[in-house]
């Protein structure tokens, strides 16, 4: 048995969170990032810039499809984005 089915016969119930990491680009010939901004810094997501702006689409339509959006910031490499979600859908 595996341990879905054994926590579903405990009456458990899952709720799976998704992370991801992706890399926005200004340009792909030559490759250049949006930014080159550190880990989590704020400087990396200015508030008009185009990549504040693509990732306000992406928590849009993320939480337009009911998936929670829990947070998003700059990663460790140029243009990095890290982003947690949740859908908030009982998993069967």
């Amino acid at each position: 048995m595996d341990g879905f089915s054994k926590g579903r016969n405990l009456g458990v119930q899952f709720l799976v969170g998704v992370e991801t990491e992706f890399i926005l680009l200004k340009s792909t010939d030559p490759i250049v990032a949006v930014n080159d901004a550190p880990w989590s810094a704020s400087r990396a997501l200015l508030s008009g810039s185009v990549a504040e702006k693509c990732l306000e689409d992406i928590a849009n339509a993320l939480q337009t499809g009911g998936i929670e959006l829990l947070m998003y910031h700059a990663e460790a490499a140029p243009g990095q984005v890290w982003k947690i979600m949740i859908n908030n859908q009982k998993c069967d």
